[in-house]
């Protein structure tokens, strides 16, 4: 799993439903992990729906450079702090966001709630095209030549493969390529622990060698077989 960033914005928002308020973190570009936001408080917040928001299930966040990850959903809800535009998102699973990062509270909400129908809060880009470079010209004669071999990728036992694929059921996640709900008993899980419906991922791996959704170069576990 990769440091993933799926938003139109570099700053999300955790409810705290203790305390009635909000804490911001920000997408730190350099080093590619989410960071505590400490930004001004400025203009008044307001909390919004975008009916044109697509939920796209969740995904992995990485927190700090300590490689700590969480699973994460947005439903479409965003705060405007000003003319800031910040996605508000639940944890699903994984670590629990230290409390020191917690000190910068955003609230209570000074503005009534209203709906933009315009706004996407999420988004997914496809991977860049890949352009094929010719290898380079040696000259002939060739005495000796390096040859690379890629290293082996094993596929995740089936055990795991269900352990996975059932918690993915029970989350209610979708198949990044169907969109229908995962089930166990169709479901594949690659070797980067993402889960797919069986077919749709069998399918893409004859012409892909590489997971649909974080691009890293996989195998896929059946779940389930009643042999």
């Amino acid at each position: 799993m990769e440091a993933i960033h799926n938003f139109t914005t570099n700053l999300i928002a955790f409810w705290r439903p203790k305390k009635h308020t909000y804490h911001a973190l920000t997408w730190d570009t350099l080093r590619l992990h989410w960071k505590p936001w400490y930004g001004a408080v400025e203009g008044g917040l307001s909390k919004h729906k975008s009916t044109a928001h697509a939920n796209m299930g969740s995904v992995y966040i990485k927190l700090g450079h300590n490689n700590a990850m969480v699973r994460i959903a947005c439903a479409g809800e965003f705060l405007m702090l000003g003319t800031t535009r910040i996605a508000i998102v639940k944890r699903l699973s994984g670590l629990t966001i230290p409390n020191g990062w917690k000190s910068h509270e955003l609230g209570p909400l000074t503005e009534r709630a209203g709906v933009d129908e315009t706004i996407s809060l999420w988004t997914t880009p496809p991977a860049p095209p890949v352009t094929p470079v010719p290898p380079p010209f040696i000259p002939a004669p060739v005495l000796m030549q390096a040859v690379v071999v890629a290293p082996n990728i094993d596929p995740i036992p089936k055990r795991i493969a269900w352990l996975i694929a059932e918690d993915a059921s029970k989350n209610d996640e979708k198949c990044p390529i169907t969109m229908e709900p995962i089930s166990p008993i169709t479901a594949s899980v690659t070797s980067c622990f993402h889960c797919f419906d069986s077919e749709a991922i069998a399918a893409w791996l004859t012409n892909h060698s590489t997971c649909p959704q974080c691009r890293k170069k996989c195998e896929a576990t059946v779940a389930y077989t009643n042999t």
